[in-house]
């Protein structure tokens, strides 16, 4: 995890970020944008203020989450504390493959908020088993209703909606396995540390993954209703991002259909998680551009493409390093000597 907060890390990080998208908008704008064109450009503000409040809505909703799944695994914490550890994962995950980091910095978050380190991992792990729920239903949803919306703009092979749909399965089968089912998975980790590398960890992993099973078991026996508002909380913070394409698009004129707009926005998002490329850089602004501009001015949805990126992307470097470099550090720095010391002692 220090990794992950190395200065040098995260300027490398935002360079490649940097390069990706600025590469692609400089590409569209040369090929797609007519210079005649560009007078028409006009921003307006009151569009681009319900964009930042969509995302200020989401991030409320994620801090929300965290929240109360500390409350359910018996811990205190503030909505405050909430939000911070959301926003710190959003900042590593920016800085790391697929926002691997987004889980290992949540939990660290919340340990430097005076949670208790198993219960920490626990509630970074379930957001993203509560993410997996809100993807498996999200995405056949998005794909029926482009079908249904318009058939002939959004025609998909039989082999895409059947991949769309094994997709959705083995999520909800992921979601079981992990909420009803997890007490199996630690049979297989402990015959992974005994039969692979991890052998020289075997001890400290097994103890580990069972108390980290135990605070996992807790939150996956909450009462329905608990699970229905974590549920709708989830749902809530990814349409408020999902949203925020439409409304930036708005603010440049351009009054496109808010389900397709909202799906298509989704899709690509949602596809960015295997784009090697920080947060997708590059092939979301390409994406984006491409999908609304088969019909739009080129010249008016690249500056609302370029906004879109900073709210959702970008800004996470700027919250992240601001909240968490020095104070995270320090925590690490302090958990370490503690580490040397025990085993001096």
């Amino acid at each position: 995890m220090d990794k992950i907060l190395s200065k040098h890390l995260i300027s490398k990080t935002l360079f490649i970020s940097l390069f990706f998208s600025i590469g692609v908008i400089a590409i569209l704008f040369i090929f797609f944008v007519n210079p005649d064109s560009l007078k028409f450009v006009s921003l307006s503000p009151l569009p681009l203020i319900g964009a930042t409040a969509l995302i200020l809505l989401s991030h409320f909703c994620g801090g929300l989450r965290i929240q109360l799944l500390s409350i359910y695994s018996g811990e205190k914490l503030s909505l405050w504390h909430g939000i911070k550890s959301h926003l710190l994962g959003l900042f590593s995950a920016a800085v790391t493959p697929s926002g691997t980091g987004h889980i290992p910095m949540v939990a660290l978050g919340l340990m430097n908020s005076g949670i208790t380190k198993h219960s920490a991992w626990s509630v970074g792990f379930y957001t993203a088993v509560i993410d997996m729920f809100s993807y498996a239903w999200m995405l056949p949803v998005a794909a029926i209703g482009l079908l249904v919306v318009k058939p002939t703009t959004f025609a998909m092979s039989t082999q895409l909606i059947i991949t769309i749909f094994v997709i959705s399965l083995l999520l909800f089968i992921g979601f079981y396995i992990l909420v009803m089912k997890l007490r199996y998975l630690q049979g297989f980790v402990t015959w992974l540390c005994k039969h692979t590398l991890l052998r020289r960890w075997d001890t400290r992993i097994t103890i580990f993954m069972q108390k980290l099973i135990e605070r996992m078991d807790s939150l996956s026996q909450q009462s329905f209703k608990r699970h229905c508002y974590l549920q709708l909380i989830s749902s809530t913070m990814h349409m408020a991002g999902n949203c925020i394409l439409w409304v930036t698009l708005k603010g440049v004129g351009l009054h496109l259909p808010f389900f397709e707009t909202v799906a298509l926005t989704f899709l690509i998002l949602l596809l960015s998680f295997v784009i090697p490329t920080p947060g997708g850089s590059g092939y979301a602004e390409a994406s984006a551009s491409l999908v609304v501009g088969h019909q739009q001015e080129m010249a008016l949805i690249l500056p609302a493409i370029v906004f879109w990126r900073f709210l959702t992307h970008y800004s996470n470097f700027i919250v992240g390093s601001l909240l968490g470099g020095r104070m995270l550090l320090k925590h690490l720095s302090s958990e370490k000597c503690t580490e040397k010391a025990e085993k001096q002692s």
